[in-house]
């Protein structure tokens, strides 16, 4: 089921990475960016199909546009020119995964989606953009909503003098996050 943890069950959490920037940071930081890796990954088979210099070079001037990383012979290192031929590449759209002390994310374009935590909050769906997953935008009182896998609530719009003050229920495993009941 898509978006849904394969053995507990649990939705992904699923948030605007704006909301919670340091641990944007942190990803970026310290994950491993998949798009990049398959990236280069494609460099190095295109350049390990080329039989000849004229043809390495033709790769060369594709990717890179300027003399800088031509080869003279065959005798390169592969690692290294395909590295330095991605040095200016960009991705259109990040795919970062990013695993630190029990929580698993992954960065995807602008959204962290929260794949495991000791955490899980009270949430409303997310909208069939993300089938399944819950909206952690849109954290509810405990008794509405569903469940989904949460950040640390440290981490929520950390320098907002407004951020919602949750409760924590710590009883439960995972931890359930939700904002206060307003009765």
């Amino acid at each position: 089921m898509d978006n849904v943890h394969p053995e507990t069950n649990i939705p992904f959490g699923v948030i605007n990475a704006n909301d919670v920037p340091n641990l944007q940071e942190q990803i970026f930081a310290n994950g491993d960016d998949l798009a990049y890796k398959a990236q280069l990954e494609e460099v190095k088979t295109r350049l390990k199909a080329c039989a000849t210099v004229a043809e390495v070079n033709a790769v060369v001037d594709d990717l890179h546009h300027s003399d800088d990383y031509r080869v003279d012979d065959m005798e390169f290192d592969l690692d290294e020119l395909a590295g330095n031929l991605l040095e200016t590449w960009e991705c259109h759209e990040n795919y970062i995964t990013y695993e630190k002390d029990g929580y698993k994310y992954t960065l995807s374009g602008q959204y962290i989606f929260v794949r495991e935590s000791p955490y899980c909050a009270t949430c409303r769906p997310c909208s069939p953009c993300f089938p399944n997953a819950g909206d952690l935008g849109s954290i509810t009182d405990e008794s509405g909503g569903n469940v989904a896998y949460c950040f640390d609530p440290e981490d929520y719009r950390p320098d907002d003098p407004d951020r919602p003050k949750f409760v924590i229920d710590e009883e439960t495993t995972p931890a359930i996050i939700s904002l206060p009941n307003e009765d």
